[in-house]
């Protein structure tokens, strides 16, 4: 789903394609409209706030955030890519054991996540990633690569990203597949190319908009195919890769078993469709005995009411089919608006009706797609929808729970679109989203309901990123385009305690970067259509789930006369293994300073590294189900001024002890003198450390000879300070 514009000068056509709809025996039904995610023209001519939120209605909380950082955006785009920017981003995230990865159009970039940093380790174009895979088209500038999706594949412990190419004239394609060699992403990753030219209906065609998901057997792979002109849809397809030989590598160009499982399972006879936008679920196990995977789509309808339309897959190495079209009832009529904004009367593209991603756990599956609602608050509105389906009768699945996220608490009039979904081990389901208004600038937003809430019902909006401006960017010639937005969003789940969900999507930041200054076709009026919208992304975590086996019920961080001193007591039902210890100078990131081992549940640690100075503490309790973070605390340090002790003993014979306190490394003179002020010893002429230092003088001078009875000075001088004090040799 890319649409990109040189720096220099380039315009992008977009074209509007419209599936003929077909007729069943029973009934008529007709889908969701199906549209390539890159435009036909394409390589041809290529060849901070907004409002304020209204108070929050009375319904369910939702967590707020744990953690959060800025992620690429539209002007770090001509860095990695060649000086070519790209619309929309297709924001997508995967978390891992310790890293959160994020794609887009058309990069990657990873961070560490435990705890989150702003800075990622790696940030770089998909080109980057996937160069010289064998197998993949040859590259081309900007690129050809688009539509990049990500998951965490947690039965097997590996990223896998997927991105697909076509050549310029769209008559050869490929999926491209990535996977990590290890649960860290910095360790490699195996490249892969799989050929998704088809020929269907004697017509060539190249694969499209891409669904990713994993199950403990196989990994799959669904894709809309189209003409080479982009105007004519023959269907989804699904790719089924058998782990064990990709997953261990090397490099290579893999031949995957492709499906048209609409027609295998009876969904095209059933339905009078050749098939629809279609999603792979990600399993979350225990699975079904011999069940694969779930194949969903929506944006189904027979004139009055909506379906949702299931293609069991089992055995999936050697698939067999299972068709079934639940009906969701009358919940979505007429075309799906594009989204309104505060401060322009451009609108944003909403992506109707079809499916965006699908997850099942504990015998039930989750989905989610945008519809304009038949009754109620949202009815006129673009409307994230979600449904949960009961698939305890493998049989005879139904729409056990579902229900519209409309946002109203952000604003009256409020849209809602380009949703995913996610539910953790206590069947807490998230929905991630964006969300726009009359009042709202473009932002990205989440919300959960909870098992025992009311059906139907989502807790309040709650945002990862508020829009700060407008957003007009379109790459299309004229005034009136909406603007390209999603074209989906990520939800992730942290495959260690099954609890944290992961959220990344784009919001509208600062207007720049103007593009459509001049106009080809039609001829522009002089200035042109200039656009200066531009995207961010955000990546944050919340977490629903409270059931963990390890409790933090107290942590402090408090200055004292060595650095700071920590202290906390918690408790593991499944013993501790080790204690992370994160410090943050000033309004740094959060870093691990030092791994402390034991089993005790009360502990203590003293930084005696830290200067004058702001911190910020944190601690990690590692146990055998993952790593569990306590509150972050603040603390100022004063840190020592420079200070001279007295000497002790005092009187000595022959030997006495000097203190003295420093605020940092610097050069310090400590010398004795005699009762006429002549020099008799220099102790210390050097560069000493920060703290308390101590020197033992042993009532010799400098010639080594012993001093006699009396009364001496010692003298300290560091930097601008000096100062003396009397001691007294008895023999």
């Amino acid at each position: 789903m890319r649409m990109r514009y040189p720096v220099v000068l380039v315009l992008v056509l977009l074209a509007i394609v419209a599936l003929t709809n077909s007729t069943a025996s029973a009934a008529t039904y007709v889908s969701e409209a199906p549209t390539p995610s890159i435009d036909p023209g394409a390589f041809a001519t290529l060849n901070t706030l907004g409002p304020e939120l209204s108070a929050i209605f009375d319904a369910p909380l939702t967590p707020g955030l744990s953690s959060s950082a800025e992620a690429f955006s539209f002007i770090d785009n001509p860095v990695v890519n060649n000086n070519f920017l790209f619309i929309p981003p297709d924001p997508m995230c995967a978390a891992g054991p310790e890293h959160v990865v994020n794609t887009g159009n058309v990069y990657i970039e990873w961070r560490l996540k435990n705890p989150l940093v702003a800075v990622p380790q790696a940030k770089m174009s998909l080109e980057t990633l996937f160069a010289g895979t064998p197998g993949m088209l040859p590259s081309v500038i900007p690129t050809n690569m688009f539509d990049a999706k990500c998951t965490y594949d947690q039965y097997a412990n590996r990223f896998v990203v997927v991105v697909l190419q076509v050549n310029s004239t769209r008559t050869d394609s490929r999926i491209l597949v990535a996977v990590s060699k290890t649960p860290d992403p910095n360790a490699g990753w195996w490249r892969h190319a799989i050929n998704s030219t088809m020929v269907i209906g004697g017509v060539v065609r190249w694969a499209d908009y891409p669904g990713l998901a994993t199950d403990n057997d196989a990994l799959y792979i669904t894709n809309n195919m189209f003409n080479s002109a982009g105007t004519n849809y023959a269907g989804s397809r699904l790719w089924i890769v058998d782990k064990a030989p990709t997953y261990a590598g090397p490099d290579g160009s893999i031949v995957a078993p492709v499906y048209d499982a609409w027609a295998l399972s009876g969904a095209v006879a059933g339905t009078g469709l050749i098939g629809s936008t279609t999603m792979p679920t990600h399993m979350w196990g225990p699975e079904p005995p011999a069940v694969g995977t779930f194949l969903v789509s929506c944006g189904i309808s027979d004139g009055v009411n909506e379906y949702v339309n299931v293609i069991r897959v089992d055995t999936p190495l050697v698939p067999a089919w299972n068709w079934q079209l639940v009906n969701a009832g009358d919940i979505s009529s007429g075309a799906v608006p594009a989204a309104t904004q505060l401060g322009s009367a451009r609108t944003i593209a909403t992506v109707a009706g079809r499916v965006m991603n699908a997850v099942w756990r504990n015998n039930n599956l989750y989905t989610c797609n945008t519809i304009k609602p038949t009754v109620g608050i949202d009815l006129t509105q673009a409307t994230a929808h979600w449904y949960r389906l009961d698939t305890v009768a493998l049989g005879a699945l139904f729409v056990a729970d579902q229900g519209n996220v409309g946002a109203e608490d952000l604003g009256a009039a409020t849209h809602t679109m380009m949703p995913a979904v996610n539910v953790d081990k206590c069947d807490n389901m998230a929905i991630g989203f964006s969300a726009s208004g009359p009042s709202l600038y473009a932002g990205a937003y989440y919300a959960t309901p909870l098992p025992t809430d009311p059906p139907g019902t989502i807790g309040a909006t709650m945002p990862l990123a508020l829009g700060m401006d407008y957003y007009v960017r379109s790459f299309v010639c004229g005034n009136t385009a909406s603007s390209r937005w999603g074209d989906y969003s990520g939800l992730s789940l942290c495959p260690i305690d099954e609890s944290t969900f992961w959220v990344y999507n784009e919001y509208a930041g600062s207007r720049g970067t103007i593009t459509g200054s001049t106009c080809p076709s039609p001829p522009a009026p002089p200035g042109g259509y200039p656009e200066d919208g531009r995207w961010f992304t955000r990546v944050g975590s919340f977490i629903e789930c409270q059931t963990v086996t390890t409790a933090i019920s107290l942590f402090d961080a408090v200055e004292t006369e060595g650095g700071v001193s920590l202290r906390a007591e918690f408790r593991s039902d499944v013993g501790v293994e080790a204690v992370n210890v994160y410090r943050a100078v000033g309004s740094g990131d959060l870093q691990l300073i030092e791994t402390v081992y034991g089993g005790s549940e009360r502990f203590s640690y003293l930084d005696r590294t830290a200067r004058a100075g702001e911190y910020t503490y944190q601690i990690g309790v590692r146990d055998l189900d993952g790593e569990f973070f306590s509150p972050a605390v603040k603390v100022k340090v004063t840190g020592p001024s420079v200070s001279l002790g007295q000497n002790s003993p005092n009187p000595f014979n022959p030997t006495t002890t000097i203190s003295f306190t420093l605020p940092e490394r610097e050069l310090v003179t400590l010398s004795i003198y005699d009762a006429a002020g002549k020099l008799v010893r220099t102790l210390v002429n050097e560069v000493r450390a920060y703290g308390k230092n101590q020197v033992t003088w042993d009532g010799r001078d400098n010639a080594g000879v012993a001093v006699g009875s009396g009364v001496y000075f010692y003298r300290l001088a560091a930097g601008k300070f000096s100062e003396s004090k009397k001691m007294v040799m008895l023999k």
